[in-house]
């Protein structure tokens, strides 16, 4: 389980082309509704409608280091605290409400 004081997700390492995934966000906005406030480490900046959803529900820092392990993001996490990857069969239902757009926020 994650410190949930400092919960922090690092995204936007290298410079792409590709707009922030869906999977990404899922990850990151089911750990901001079941493991609390959320900082994201991004060197460049994403883009596209996933990442404009989530960017005003998180604290975004550019620089500095992330202490202990950063979130992983190819999953989703849950109410009790367990992180369900997206090559689970339970990874459909718990990300459901995501993709709807009845995230919990």
């Amino acid at each position: 389980m994650h410190d949930t004081a400092r919960v922090a997700a690092v995204v936007g390492t290298e410079p792409s082309d590709a707009p922030f995934p869906f999977t990404s966000y899922a990850a990151i906005a089911s750990a901001r509704d079941h493991l609390g406030p959320i900082i994201v480490q991004a060197q460049h900046l994403p883009y596209g409608v996933w990442w404009d959803r989530l960017r005003p529900t998180i604290e975004l820092t550019r620089d500095g280091e992330i202490a202990g392990s950063p979130l992983p993001l190819n999953g989703v996490w849950c109410c009790d605290g367990r992180f369900i990857p997206s090559d689970d069969a339970a990874y459909a239902d718990g990300v459901s409400c995501y993709r709807t757009g009845d995230g919990l926020f």
